[in-house]
């Protein structure tokens, strides 16, 4: 009897364990983690303010999640971003936000502006000088802007008449610039201060003969000049032949008794 009463209570024992302990089924569900990929265009420059961070995953049915620079967050699969720094892209499964990958990359930034040294072949306008500039890169172009509004291009222009050249230099792989401003006024003081000695040219527009109007100092010399700079002609005259010059807009330059300068334009059609 004793055998069969332990034999029982055993039974009975364990019975009841396997009712404390449920059978859990196996789930057929497996965390697939999502690859997370990111690809992006130009970095960060003076001709590229922004550009798009884009990301990918092999997987479907996925959210995209970024974190940037000074704590900024996007939700997306793209975002276009100004700010350089590090940039993270999480990337997890609709089904199961745990089951994730993410990616990082930092985005640079060149804003580096060109630096540039002036010459001035001249520091008097008894003729005309020239104005040099020399970059520390050969990848530095340079665009001028005269006082009488021309826009020219070139590391160097000729410079006949006063005033303020402005120059541009711009690095043409970021995009960035630097500008200068250069006055040109030494020796020319005297026709800036003496408004009564700017010259009168009689036709303005002529294709044939011009005359320089009456001034109150003797003509010592008289050049004339395109709008580049280049010397057309000299004289000592008041009666200018112009007939052989091409059309366009030209300057002269007169210099006048006591160190006098004056200028006078015209137009040849």
């Amino acid at each position: 009897m004793k055998k069969y009463l332990v034999l029982i209570l055993m039974i009975v024992f364990m019975h009841q364990g396997a009712k404390a302990t449920p059978c859990v089924p196996m789930s057929m569900d497996t965390c697939i983690i999502p690859q997370a990929i990111v690809a992006y265009g130009l970095g960060l420059s003076c001709a590229n303010p922004t550009t798009t961070l884009v990301g990918n995953s092999a997987s479907t049915d996925v959210t995209f999640q970024w974190r940037g620079p000074n704590n900024t967050n996007h939700e997306g699969m793209s975002w276009t971003v100004s700010e350089p720094g590090n940039y993270v892209l999480v990337v997890a499964n609709v089904s199961d936000s745990t089951c994730m990958d993410s990616t990082s990359l930092w985005i640079i930034q060149d804003t580096i502006r060109p630096t540039f040294v002036t010459s001035v072949s001249d520091s008097c306008l008894d003729s005309c000088l020239t104005i040099l500039e020399n970059a520390y890169s050969p990848l530095v172009s340079f665009e001028w802007t005269t006082p009488l509004g021309q826009v020219l291009q070139g590391d160097s222009i000729d410079v006949c008449l006063s005033g303020v050249y402005n120059v541009v230099a711009t690095d043409s792989i970021n995009g960035c610039s630097s500008m200068r401003a250069i006055e040109i006024s030494d020796c020319v003081v005297a026709y800036q201060d003496v408004a009564a000695s700017k010259l009168s040219i009689r036709p303005t527009v002529s294709n044939d003969i011009i005359e320089i109007g009456r001034v109150e100092d003797e003509l010592l010399n008289v050049q004339i000049f395109t709008i580049t700079g280049i010397m057309m002609k000299t004289t000592k005259t008041k009666f200018i032949d112009v007939s052989n010059f091409p059309k366009g807009q030209y300057y002269i330059k007169a210099q006048l008794e006591e160190g006098k300068i004056a200028f006078g334009r015209f137009i040849v059609e």
